[in-house]
């Protein structure tokens, strides 16, 4: 590709470069143009600026190309980028000379050969302090907007006596399969003292379009869903039962969601030929058979409403259709190269075969926006938002060939988000709580154009850490299905995250808060007014061991370490099948991460034993210890882990020699779970042993967990 530039113009703060470029084709040169508009922040407080690019050609190219965005740093280099990985961690890693740090965000096939670990949202922190997560010291935030995938790197470029930090923001195009004609990109940069969150909220400076959730979705402790339960008297009785157990000052931190009431996929209720919904209709027909009416649905949501809890409504199933509805529409139906086609859900609501919709093909795109502005016509006033159902059905890099041209299904999947979510912020002037949230099972990123997820997951805890940072700036939530069979699922929610607890009705247990055990109900009510007389804020992303462990004083050495003649025991070790094992000396091999879990490394108790159980440590001799690192398991690949499975209350003990008995130096005594915890003494104690005695774990079972227990010491 070769550049020329063409023309260039400042206003203002703002720069505008344009540039003829030129292809070498197989059989002939192809002209383009490429438009760069850089805008300098005008606030007094920032040094940022913004980046918008334009490339565009005459015809469709059928050439990958890969853009590339690169900013040279001429001051000293940073220590390091902290980042937001797609599994909900936050991850520090230290800049080397020569050694490039890259981390992608996947969409659209964009991130391309240039790779890197995958990240949550598009952004990395450069920071000029050691794995410093709050410290007011300097970082450099680099973000891309979400509507395609790339690749940022930062490298260390020594140059005699001086080094250049290069960032790059790369960004491939394959017109191998999908043909490129006109494609656009937004990027910041920033320069703050604001802290790793100063750096995670500049990348909404590249979606300005899309406003933040209301403020009162962070308050909400408590969920519910109705699923046309009891034949929609459920609701009712439902939310009665509620309403006289939590005080009224409490339940604006409810929120309740009526399920849309639909009576065919791809039709709901709704006549897109007249833009309208129907006056009246059959809900599942072909199941319950329930008679409805607009009157009918408005009284459901202003009882609600009366009652004083946030009110919400279903609607559509994402990207889903029937082939047994009436208003079929076979064009819409998502295909691959082969023409293959994809299941959707089956509920109750179905008639045929359930079938995914392309969200590319202009005609649904149209349908959609039809269906939501007549909901926000009729309910716009009577509910404080909506939520769109099975927002996840289309997965990351999916090329569809439901035209004659193939495209995108990812990108047009975000967009379309994105639209429907700038609909509903547009009816704000009427109502100023209005919401739209998407239902991202934490396999995809849409949500990070909505305005908050409530999940469709039963509140499965190992799907919280992959939706973190899409939600990093709005609500998350769950439906609950089954708050009776999954009580541990609703502990974990309000107790280790700070997320709300979900129950429901009309599926799964089919036992809403009228039905359910008492005592299970007074449980669910106590950690919710708990969480809310506290003013709980919710986890935002999860530990990673990296940037928790402070680096080594020189002279510092953890003297716990096998290698250093070190021994261990435990009160219990698990031997599983397979030749699976969790000895003790698996907890002291130096190893922080959980590569060889079950085969050698970390501990793990035996199942069926009680707490407390323990872990001991032997010096060879004994040393003066000041610090102690205590990693509960903690897996990268499975980000909540630490929540589900690992240690809460614990105390460090050191061997009195003198007096002949354990001394307590740490005690963790607050019942939450934190996947790495470091522990500096006030005065350093001598000792030839050690222990970690673990009193409670996290609620799944009643196993005690530790990658890794250290003892450091000068």
């Amino acid at each position: 590709m070769r550049l020329k530039l063409a023309s260039r113009k400042i206003q203002g703060q703002t720069a505008i470069l344009e540039y003829a470029l030129t292809l070498d084709g197989k059989h002939r040169p192809l002209s383009g143009m490429a438009r760069l508009e850089v805008k300098l922040s005008d606030k007094t407080d920032e040094d940022a600026i913004s980046c918008r690019s334009e490339l565009s050609f005459p015809e469709p190219v059928g050439a990958d190309i890969t853009v590339r965005y690169t900013y040279e740093l001429s001051e000293s280099p940073p220590s390091g980028v902290f980042m937001p990985r797609r599994s909900g961690s936050l991850m520090w890693r230290p800049l080397q000379p020569r050694m490039a740090e890259r981390g992608k965000f996947e969409l659209g096939q964009g991130a391309g050969a240039d790779g890197g670990r995958e990240l949550g949202m598009p952004v990395l922190d450069f920071c000029w302090a050691p794995a410093a997560v709050e410290s007011r010291a300097l970082r450099l935030a680099v973000a891309a907007d979400p509507f395609c995938g790339c690749s940022i790197s930062g490298v260390i470029q020594p140059e005699g006596t001086t080094s250049l930090t290069c960032v790059t923001v790369a960004t491939t195009y394959k017109g191998s399969l999908v043909p490129l004609v006109r494609e656009e990109r937004t990027l910041s940069l920033a320069f703050h003292r604001r802290g790793v969150d100063g750096s995670l909220r500049s990348f909404y400076r590249t979606i300005p379009q899309i406003q933040p959730g209301p403020q009162w979705t962070q308050g909400v402790h408590l969920v519910y869903y109705d699923y046309l339960s009891e034949k929609g008297q459920g609701w009712f009785k439902d939310l009665q039962a509620l309403a006289l157990r939590i005080p009224s000052r409490q339940r604006d931190c409810v929120a309740v969601c009526l399920h849309g009431w639909y009576d065919y996929f791809q039709q709901y209720a709704y006549d897109h030929h007249h833009k309208k919904l129907l006056s009246r209709w059959t809900a599942f027909p072909g199941t319950y058979k329930v008679p409805m009416s607009l009157d009918d649905m408005h009284q459901r949501l202003k009882f609600a409403k009366r009652l004083g809890f946030r009110t919400l409504l279903y609607f559509g199933d994402g990207t889903n259709s029937d082939s047994g509805a009436p208003n079929f529409r076979s064009e819409y139906v998502l295909k691959d190269r082969r023409g293959t086609t994809f299941p959707g859900w089956k509920g109750p609501d179905s008639l045929g075969r359930p079938l995914k919709m392309d969200p590319s093909v202009p005609g649904l795109r149209d349908w959609y926006r039809g269906y939501l502005a007549a909901l926000l016509d009729e309910y716009g006033k009577d509910v404080d938002g909506f939520v769109w159902d099975e927002t996840f059905y289309i997965p990351t890099g999916f090329v569809s060939y439901t035209r004659t041209t193939p495209a995108y299904a990812d990108r047009a999947m975000m967009s379309l988000v994105s639209e429907l979510a700038q609909m509903v912020q547009q009816r704000r002037a009427q109502n100023a709580d209005l919401v739209f949230l998407a239902s991202d099972c934490g396999q995809t990123s849409y949500a990070l154009v909505a305005h908050g997820t409530f999940q469709d997951t039963g509140c499965e805890p190992q799907l919280w850490g992959p939706s973190l940072f899409a939600n990093y700036r709005n609500c998350l939530w769950s439906c609950n299905w089954a708050p009776v069979s999954h009580v541990k699922r609703n502990e974990i929610a309000a107790t280790s995250f700070g997320l709300p607890q979900g129950v429901s009705n009309g599926y799964g247990d089919n036992r809403g808060p009228h039905d359910m055990p008492a005592e299970l109900l007074d449980q669910i009510l106590r950690r919710f007014s708990k969480n809310v007389e506290t003013g709980r804020v919710r986890a935002r992303y999860l530990n990673d061991a990296s940037a928790t462990v402070p680096r080594p004083a020189p002279g510092e050495t953890n003297w716990s370490l096998a290698s250093q003649g070190s021994r261990a025991r435990a009160s219990s070790e698990e031997i599983g099948g397979e030749g699976q094992v969790w000895p003790a000396a698996g907890a002291i091999d130096g190893l922080r991460d959980d590569e060889n879990w079950g085969r050698g490394h970390g501990w793990a108790s035996r199942r069926g034993e009680p707490l407390p159980q323990w872990l001991e440590v032997t010096l060879p001799k004994a040393r003066s210890l000041s610090r102690f690192v205590v990693i509960t398991y903690y897996a990268e690949s499975n980000p909540p882990s630490a929540e589900v499975w690992g240690v809460k209350d614990y105390q460090v003990q050191v061997w009195d020699r003198a007096a002949g008995a354990w001394k307590p130096v740490v005690s963790e005594h607050e019942g939450r779970v934190v996947a790495v915890r470091v522990h500096v003494l006030e005065k350093p104690v001598r000792t030839d042993k050690f222990r970690v005695v673990v009193n409670d774990v996290a609620p799944v079972d009643k196993q005690a967990r530790l990658l890794q227990v250290e003892a450091w010491g000068k």
